[in-house]
């Protein structure tokens, strides 16, 4: 014997039928089907007001977004983002958004520049190589690497293609030369 195989929309339907029967009270029905009143009378209502065509599974999308912003706005955003001999961010956009249309919600800057991202407006930047944070150590800090630097008196730099100079404990500076 093959298993048997149902979907909602096929126990929807055998609960209407059961229903339009009349042989079951709709707490029974419930009971039957392991749904709650609350659903069962959903259903019902769904099927009286649309006929089978409401049983079929219904999208779970939200019906508006109250958040989105207006198609006009963004244009315009664009327009501005232009207009000028340079063109625009989103940081310099919004303040002009805001002076025109001061009766508006106006979006923040990164609602603007994802808005931007999205219509390929931006390109990304290739970012610079920064090396590792390091720290300069004291020469006597080697004999004990489990001591922290931070413990010695120094703080960690960040170092970007140029010379670190820092204080060391003894007092006398030491210069490293950042690698590449």
């Amino acid at each position: 014997m093959p298993w048997l195989e149902t979907d909602p929309v096929t126990e929807r339907k055998r609960f209407i039928m059961e229903w339009l029967s009349g042989e079951f009270a709709v707490a029974e029905l419930c009971r039957h089907h392991e749904i709650s009143r609350k659903t069962g009378y959903k259903w019902i209502a769904r099927y009286e007001r649309e006929g089978p065509e409401g049983l079929e599974d219904r999208s779970k999308r939200p019906g508006n977004c109250p958040g989105a912003v207006e198609p006009d706005l963004i244009e315009e955003a664009i327009r501005i983002r232009y207009s000028r001999h340079q063109i625009l961010g989103a940081r310099k956009v919004r303040p002009w958004l805001v002076g025109l249309y001061s009766d508006q919600d106006i979006p923040c800057e990164r609602t603007l520049h994802r808005h931007f991202v999205r219509r390929g407006l931006v390109k990304k930047r290739r970012r610079s190589r920064i090396s590792q944070v390091r720290y300069v150590t004291h020469r006597y800090s080697l004999d004990r690497p489990s001591v922290p630097p931070r413990t010695l008196g120094r703080e960690p730099i960040l170092v970007a293609r140029q010379l670190v100079l820092q204080r060391p404990a003894a007092g006398s500076f030491h210069v490293e030369r950042a690698s590449q």
